[in-house]
């Protein structure tokens, strides 16, 4: 937490006559626990799971808007999905952004 002090051209008149306001620097939640996944051709495949805080699930590394509903990979075409979760913590600080499942076939 740090404290700023603001004042006038004149300066403070008196001891506590300049406002302050206190900015604090929450810490960045670790990403969520992930595991990969494999799916069989044409098989149902069932929702991605993570373990952690206020998950965002996203389809691109960088960018994009999270979804708090995990996605259910396709199985229709054989090859790898990859998928992106992060976290969110109480302060309202979200992870880096981390791979979450792939799938193949």
């Amino acid at each position: 937490t740090t404290t700023y002090y603001v004042r006038g051209e004149g300066g403070c008149v008196t001891a506590g006559s300049c406002a302050s306001q206190q900015i604090t620097v929450n810490p960045q939640p670790n990403a969520p626990g992930v595991q990969n996944v494999a799916y069989c051709q044409g098989v149902p495949a069932s929702p991605l799971t993570a373990s952690g805080t206020n998950l965002k699930y996203y389809t691109a590394a960088t960018g994009g808007t999270g979804s708090v509903a995990a996605p259910t990979p396709p199985t229709s075409t054989p090859g790898t999905t990859t998928y992106y979760v992060s976290q969110t913590n109480v302060n309202g600080c979200e992870s880096l952004i981390d791979e979450e499942h792939g799938f193949s076939s």
